[in-house]
């Protein structure tokens, strides 16, 4: 299928990776639709979550594990929130913001985007750990 994006123009995706969020991201909520799209190559971020239904909405999102390399999601949250449980597979991203100064970039690492990669369906959840609102992705040399 062929949709339009904001920053790509007509850009093909395969019905069966279409993301839907039933009640939407907060914020968006009557946008529905979304596809991840990869410019920078299959499973490099950052990736664009992409609005079917709008072409002017997308957000940039990050793999949180990448980030973070011992990011935890709370399973019984997700069963509770996502009917995700142990056996299911998941994707998980983190929306960033990006500023002028592209290296002082943030993600939120305290609200994922939780895909349930069974049936497609996603969630923007509100973690229940102190993850930050505003975690930097890029630090400075010798940083761990």
């Amino acid at each position: 299928m062929l949709i339009e994006t904001r920053d790509f123009g007509e850009f093909e995706i395969n019905d069966d990776t279409i993301i839907t969020f039933p009640e939407g991201i907060p914020g968006f909520e009557n946008l529905r639709r979304f596809a991840v799209l990869s410019p920078l190559g299959e499973g490099v971020y950052p990736c664009w979550l992409q609005s079917i239904d709008d072409p002017g909405t997308c957000f940039i999102v990050f793999n949180p594990y990448e980030i973070v390399s011992d990011y935890i999601l709370d399973e019984w949250q997700l069963l509770d929130e996502l009917d995700v449980g142990e056996a299911t597979p998941i994707g998980a991203f983190v929306i960033s913001i990006i500023p002028e100064e592209y290296i002082n970039t943030t993600v939120n690492l305290r609200c994922p985007i939780v895909v349930n990669l069974d049936t497609m369906q996603a969630r923007q959840i509100v973690l229940e750990s102190e993850y930050p609102i505003r975690h930097p992705v890029f630090t400075s040399v010798g940083e761990e």
